[in-house]
């Protein structure tokens, strides 16, 4: 009966004797080799046909069970492409009535399909599942790898490390699913404009990673990030939508001087440089080295003591006037934070506040302004002034924004035709429906709605045509050279033409000379902003504008 069932087993099941040869094979064994059970009897593996490595290999592993006594098990695979079969061998002693080892069982199984989906398994945990690309596991392998060939050879590797630009602003105003298709599309942009024999991973979240490997010249990794984030400055297609996102590219690399770097090192320096590049206004290039570091450092910390402000009372709302072009007095001011930092120097927000962004702290810094700013509307009710406030493209994409408007107009009793909302046109370049949904909200209240910076952006005149706007204010580079150009002066004329068709009101940002207020004056503008009259300044300070109905330098 023993017989019967090791013989019908689909395991290939043999004997070994202390000669290492075979002293007995089932049926099984035969069927697989092709060979009769007797003429397995009697031989080792070297005399059935296995190569000299592997014969001496098998009988290694069988000497050490006769020598050990304990049960031994590995797996080992034949043949090669297609033909290649995978097998588990377990190796177990049979002990005499003496306790040593009289004979070595060997019982192996196929486990070929076992391990092709093993292998497939491990293939599909290298890549990412949303875009297919390599993932962080097996980034970081070929990155390893790559970084100790370099170290050999006269070649050098180079990590590109790829953002997208405001990705989040995508994701969290237009949905998940879209942000999503975005990935998708970058991926391919991606591995469309770097070599046909670099690595592209998906780092986590929006960040790609592009491994360049034998490169003779480090400055070819600059041409392929130059090129990455040029083909970025295309939108992106998914159907018929339009889907845009610029893209900035940190660059490392290796170099003979520096041999105790590896793969997250790199990664690193890459990731630092990124940051400088987003910091240089994003949508470009930057290559690591140690003074990033360093700016990288004072950012970070930077934001570890942004992040302290809000509670401890440091950001202040200090207020800039405008005047009136038409008899001086002040008729608006806008609202601009500062931070008193612990180390006595006032930060102006250009110091700060696209930390504040990147980070969301804006969100909640951005609430207490608003608060602040409503609480002194209504303390400054007599002077009929409004009072002007930014608002960065997380407001204006929030939700809850309009609510939180309602909630402070009614805390502090504030109008809301004392609020004016200012917009950048970058905070509208998305275009979203939430952007949409809180500007015909706060316009439907009584809030007036201003576009700053105008003239810089992508589309100044299909903002005015889809928004309720009561303001421009002319960017500052119309007004600079308005006093020599004449070109400068033309366009001027046509944005205040144009307003008035559409019943805007147009105020000159940075007017700081008495020709330049006549000009912007001459040219139709009614009102003007700049250090000419006042810089930004406590609301005490402005308080004694007010009372005075001029502003310190008029």
């Amino acid at each position: 009966m023993l017989r019967v069932v090791v013989d019908e087993t689909v395991d290939s099941i043999a004997r070994f004797d202390r000669r290492l040869r075979y002293d007995f094979v089932n049926d099984r064994t035969a069927q697989l080799s092709g060979l009769a059970v007797h003429e397995w009897i009697g031989r080792t593996h070297a005399e059935m046909g296995f190569g000299d490595d592997q014969a001496e290999l098998r009988e290694d592993r069988i000497r050490k069970v006769f020598a050990t006594a304990e049960k031994a098990t590995y797996q080992d695979s034949f043949g090669s492409g297609e033909r290649e079969r995978w097998f588990e061998t377990t190796l177990i002693p049979q002990v005499d009535d003496h306790g040593g080892v009289e004979h070595v069982i060997m019982m192996s199984r196929d486990i070929t399909s076992r391990k092709l989906a093993e292998n497939a398994l491990i293939r599909a945990a290298a890549r990412d599942p949303l875009t297919g690309l390599a993932n962080r596991t097996a980034l970081l392998d070929v990155l390893e790898q790559a970084v100790r060939a370099s170290f050999d050879s006269t070649f050098t590797t180079a990590v590109l490390l790829v953002d997208l630009d405001r990705f989040k602003l995508v994701n969290d105003s237009l949905g998940h699913a879209v942000g999503d298709r975005l990935l998708c599309l970058a991926a391919e942009r991606l591995v469309e404009n770097v070599r046909p024999g670099d690595l592209v991973a998906r780092h986590g979240g929006d960040e790609f990673v592009v491994v360049m490997r034998h490169l003779p010249d480090p400055a070819e990794a600059v041409h392929v990030a130059l090129r990455v984030v040029e083909a970025f400055r295309r939108p992106l297609l998914s159907g018929e939508t339009e889907l845009s996102a610029t893209a900035s590219v940190g660059i490392s690399v290796t170099s003979a001087s520096r041999d105790q770097v590896d793969a997250n090192d790199l990664l690193r320096e890459a990731d630092t440089a990124m940051y400088v590049a987003k910091a240089n206004g994003r949508d470009g290039v930057s290559v690591f080295d140690e003074t990033l570091r360093t700016a990288i450092d004072e950012r970070l910390r930077l934001e570890n003591q942004l992040r302290g402000a809000l509670p401890r009372d440091e950001l202040e709302v200090w207020y800039q006037p405008e005047v009136s072009l038409a008899n001086g007095t002040i008729r608006a001011a806008e609202a601009l934070l500062r931070w008193r930092h612990p180390s006595g120097e006032v930060y102006p927000a250009a110091r700060f506040i696209e930390i504040a962004e990147e980070s969301g702290l804006i969100v909640p810094i951005g609430n207490s302004v608003l608060e602040t700013v409503c609480r002194q509307a209504a303390e400054w009710n007599r002077h009929d002034i409004l009072l002007r406030m930014n608002l960065a493209p997380r407001q204006l994409d929030d939700p809850d924004l309009l609510a939180r408007f309602h909630r402070a107009i009614d805390a502090t009793g504030c109008r809301p035709e004392q609020l004016c909302v200012e917009i950048t046109e970058s905070a509208l370049l998305h275009d979203t429906p939430a952007a949409a949904s809180n500007l015909e909200g706060l316009s439907a209240i009584g809030v007036s709605i201003a576009l700053d910076d105008f003239g810089t952006g992508y589309a100044s005149l299909t903002y005015l045509r889809r928004y309720h706007i009561d303001v421009v204010k002319l960017d500052r580079s119309f007004v600079t050279d308005i006093a020599t150009s004449d070109r400068d002066r033309r366009l001027t004329a046509a944005v205040v033409a144009m307003a008035d068709k559409l019943e805007i009101s147009v105020t000159a940002e940075g007017v700081e000379t008495a020709e330049q207020a006549e000009l912007v004056r001459s040219l139709g503008c009614e009102g003007a902003q700049g250090y000419l009259y006042s810089p930004a300044v406590p609301a005490a300070d402005h308080e004694q504008m007010l009372q005075t109905g001029a502003p310190l330098r008029a």
